[in-house]
């Protein structure tokens, strides 16, 4: 399952931008990164499982860039679906 999904995308945006926000309130997360609270509960609930957060700190910026990057490209660009095209016949 990807770690990250829209509203969670913004969470972790918010702490690659300010990391010193991993140790603040739910609250002050949520208003940063305009997201309920909730959301912010269940993304840090994942860093955290994920290893990307240890008590209120960020761990491993670099590897959260990357899922957080992984992330931006799929949830910006649509993906790609098989088209059978044909062409035809002109003399």
């Amino acid at each position: 399952l990807p770690i990250l999904n829209r509203a969670s995308h913004q969470v972790a945006f918010a702490l690659l931008c300010a990391p010193e926000l991993a140790g603040e309130s739910l609250r002050a997360i949520a208003d940063t990164a305009a997201v309920s609270l909730g959301t912010v509960h269940n993304t840090f609930v994942h860093l955290t499982e994920a290893g990307f957060l240890l008590d209120g700190r960020l761990r491993d910026g670099g590897r959260l860039l990357t899922t957080w990057s992984d992330a931006y490209a799929r949830l910006t660009f649509p993906p790609l679906t098989k088209h059978q095209m044909f062409a035809t016949h002109q003399d």
